[in-house]
């Protein structure tokens, strides 16, 4: 384990303090959890970031569709069935359904021939 100097503004050490003290843990302690969820939270991000280059909804459509329709190993993972991916993305309408219809006052007029 390495040991370093640190200085922090006052106001700083007093909040570092407090929650320390809030967490029932050492100042110490506060301040290495604190610098290791920062550290992996950057890194997580960046990892994500990683995968998913050159990736879009897709990609991640096609990789839901391979996973197997079947029920939880965990009964409290049992998602309600208006909350499932697959029977959102069913019941989202087709392109053709989706063109916006104008309305009669925005329609062009016909053109007499």
């Amino acid at each position: 384990m390495k040991r370093i100097v640190l200085r922090l503004p006052e106001d700083l050490y007093q909040r570092v303090q407090q929650e320390a003290s809030r967490e029932g843990v050492s100042i110490n302690q506060y301040l290495v959890y604190s610098i290791t969820r920062a550290v992996t939270a950057r890194e997580a991000s960046a990892f994500f970031k990683d995968r998913a280059h050159g990736t879009g909804p897709e990609q991640g459509l096609k990789l839901l569709d391979q996973v197997p329709n079947r029920e939880p190993m965990i009964p409290e993972d049992r998602l309600i069935e208006s909350e499932t991916p697959r029977s959102r993305r069913k019941s989202q309408p087709t392109k053709s359904s989706t063109r916006r219809k104008t309305s009669p006052a925005r329609r062009s007029p016909k053109r007499s021939t």
